[in-house]
This record gives structure tokens, sequence and C-alpha cells, in this order.
């Protein structure tokens, strides 16, 4: 196997364990039980568990901007590329441990500026989404696209927000559900939002 090819194999697996346990909970024997490989061999590609976080992190990220891209752009319709996109999205935070954003925020801050990062890249992409769907006659044509992609970006912070949205009474995944629908169905015209009851009544 590949150098290349065996960082992806602990970056993945690695990224799997942090999402599923917090990343404080997670060692590096624990990584290394996991992958079937000594500890020796994870120190050769990678300093430390930090190390790892790091290019996991950036790695995701990179991976599901890629994804969400063929989504939007394999869509018939810009509506139908925004639910899609929120329903992998909402998949995706179902299976990571609430615990592990406030780890982020107090204890790996250099990770959370990546994801800060990513947010922003999100926000461009969001710009040229609204753009194309007020072509379409989908979205809103008298709403300020810039205005709203960064409320909407604020919004999704709310899921770190342990205090308004206390883990023990707001499931993460329900708390983003809410969030992103009642955004689209915001901006969307009557016309998008047949598109979005019919696709949620098939969901």
């Amino acid at each position: 196997m590949e150098n290349e090819e065996i960082r992806n194999r602990i970056l993945e697996q690695s990224d799997r364990l942090f999402r599923k346990h917090g990343i404080n909970f997670v060692t590096m024997d624990m990584i290394a039980k996991h992958l079937g490989m000594s500890k020796k061999t994870l120190y050769v590609h990678f300093k430390n568990k930090k190390d790892i976080l790091v290019y996991s992190t950036r790695k995701r990220t990179q991976d599901r901007r890629k994804k969400h891209e063929n989504i939007l752009q394999s869509a018939s319709n810009v509506i139908e590329g925004l639910v899609t996109v929120m329903r992998e999205t909402s998949r995706e935070i179902s299976q990571i441990n609430p615990v592990m954003f406030e780890e982020l925020d107090r204890y790996y801050p250099e990770v959370s500026k990546i994801i800060k990062k990513d947010r922003m890249k999100h926000y461009d992409q969001l710009l040229e989404v609204l753009d194309h769907g007020q072509k379409e006659g989908l979205i809103l044509p008298d709403i300020n696209n810039d205005i709203l992609s960064k409320l909407f970006i604020g919004q999704i912070n709310f899921l770190k927000d342990r205090d308004l949205f206390p883990i023990s009474d707001y499931n993460r995944e329900e708390l983003f559900n809410h969030i992103y629908i009642n955004f689209i169905r915001g901006i969307s015209t009557s016309d998008g939002q047949k598109i979005i009851e019919n696709m949620i009544d098939k969901m």
C-alpha cells in the first residue's frame, strides 16, 4: 500500500473515531488498534493525535465541499440540489458526537479555524447557487444574496451554542434540519416551495 493510501486510510478512520467518541476520548493506541496497525506506523505519517485531527478535518471539509458541488451540479434544479445537500449534511451530523463541537472550540482553536474557513467557501458557493436559483425562478428575485448567505452561515453556528440549545434537549440533526429547511422555504418562490414540499413528502 502506497504512503498516500495509508495516510488517507488513517485520516478517514481516525475522523470516524473522533466523530463517534469525541476527540479527547480517542487515543493513538485506539486509532492504531482500530486500523490494525502499530503506533510506530502512525508516527511515521503523523506527529501526534492533534496532527491527525488537523489533516483529517481538512480532508473531510474538502471531500464534503466536492460532494456538495457534484450534487448541486447534477441536480435538475437549485431547490432539488439544496434539499439533497441538506439530507447529506443531516446524515453526517447524525454521526457526530455533540461533545466534539465543544472540544473543538475549547481545546483545538486551530481546527475550528479550518472549519470556519470552509464555511466561508460554503458562503461563496451559496452565493452562486442563489444567483442561479433566481435565474431559474425558484429563488425570490428581491433578496440580498450576500446578506442571506451570511445569515445562513450565522444560523449554522447555533449548532455549537450549548446555552441556547442544550445538547440534552436539542438533537443536533433535528436542529440543523429546522435551520436549513426554513431558510430554503423563506427564500423560495411559490414554484420553489412546491418542489421543497414534494421532496420532503418523499423523504
